[in-house]
């Protein structure tokens, strides 16, 4: 066994690009690109529209995302570009200890250090020079190349699985426009109409959130971050706060099992069924929707996530910086109602393949157990 302080085997690369748009480099790694949990980034934006001073990055390298260290973001890069400030970017001097860093990267006694020691209280901010004080402890010789690939094995077949849930996804769009057709150009004529039209209750909650409790059987309040892509509100993020709060919360805006929740801030136009009794509240950026019976809640959640709805809430959102989806907004937002009976026809399709979805989480939540598993052992016999 060995033990090591990240110093001993990586150097900060704090290269910069003043001109990033003219650049050599045409990907760009932002904080919305890193997936919480996941070893490698396979998403990126594009270069050309970046203004200011950028790091570069090599690949092989591994950025750690310094801000909101509670999201847990540290992935290797499979190729060149570059990324903001907001990352550390990290380069092993070993390239058989760079091949297990990614992993080490993403145990929880690495998240559980950076939460302790980052800097601030809202939004913790890890600073480089304490990310290289983490110590661990590793197998040395063959072991840690068996282990390293065994790891990236394990690796390989959640992304495989992953890329079996996305086809997934891709197939509930594919099943909606046979069905449908394209909103936008509404081939089958069905009925139009808007969000106001089919809504009798569109509000937002408090402007200003009430005081969180440290305690997980208190009444979360929910947040855009729970409202974010994926299947279903997100509720491991959640907040919680006390009952006297939610009283008072739900006193401007009362959610409820059934309602449509969207949203507002953030990364708006995102919605999301509530199928669940569990009484909650919700912030300002994120609004209730209460439908008649014209609509089926699980068609109109899908609904409200076609590109469609999604291209209209962009454009009806206010602001550069601060972007708001204002309550009138929302209500112009357009959609189709076809015929109840051919809503719930598609509803039955998408509860089949839910069963489906289902397994494969379960086969990528036991991997990733696994992996955890393998690098948090005791390495000391």
């Amino acid at each position: 066994m060995a033990h090591y302080k990240m110093s001993d085997v990586v150097t900060e690369v704090n290269e910069r690009e003043n001109n990033p748009a003219n650049s050599k480099y045409e990907r760009f790694v932002g904080l919305e690109h890193y997936v919480s949990g996941e070893v490698v980034i396979r998403n990126y934006g594009s270069t050309e529209r970046l203004e200011s001073t950028m790091k570069v990055f090599q690949a092989g390298d591994i950025l750690v995302a310094r801000r909101n260290v509670y999201l847990k973001r540290a992935s290797t890069v499979d190729f060149d570009g570059l990324t903001s400030g907001d990352s550390i970017v990290l380069r092993a001097k070993d390239p058989d200890i760079g091949r297990i860093l990614p992993f080490v990267l993403n145990t929880d006694a690495f998240w559980d250090f950076a939460d302790q020691y980052s800097d601030g209280t809202m939004s913790k901010r890890l600073s480089p020079k304490t990310l290289m004080t983490f110590e661990f402890d590793l197998p040395d010789g063959e072991e840690l190349s068996k282990l390293a690939d065994i790891l990236w094995a394990a690796n390989d077949t959640r992304e495989s699985y992953q890329a079996l849930l996305k086809q997934a996804d891709e197939l509930v769009k594919s099943q909606f426009i046979e069905l449908f057709g394209d909103p936008n150009i509404n081939p089958k004529g069905w009925k139009q109409s808007t969000v106001g039209q089919e809504c009798y209750y569109i509000k937002d909650g408090p402007h200003k959130s009430p005081p969180y409790i440290d305690d997980p059987t208190g009444i979360p309040f929910i947040s855009t971050r729970n409202v974010v892509n994926g299947d279903g509100i997100d509720w491991s993020t959640a907040k919680y706060i006390s009952e006297e709060s939610y009283r008072e919360c739900i006193k401007k805006c009362k959610p409820e099992k059934g309602d449509i929740l969207y949203s507002k801030g953030g990364t708006t136009g995102i919605a999301k069924l509530v199928d669940t009794d569990i009484k909650f509240a919700n912030w300002v950026h994120v609004a209730v929707l209460k439908f008649g019976s014209n609509l089926d809640g699980k068609f109109f959640e899908c609904m409200l996530n076609t590109d469609y709805c999604y291209a209209q809430s962009q454009q009806l959102t206010k602001g550069v910086v601060n972007r708001d989806f204002v309550l009138s907004a929302i209500a112009k937002v357009k959609i189709i109602v076809p015929p109840l009976p051919l809503q719930l026809e598609f509803v039955d399709f998408i509860k089949q393949l839910d069963k489906s979805k289902f397994e494969l989480k379960q086969a990528i939540a036991n991997i990733s157990e696994l992996m955890k598993s393998l690098i948090q052992q005791d390495f000391s016999n």
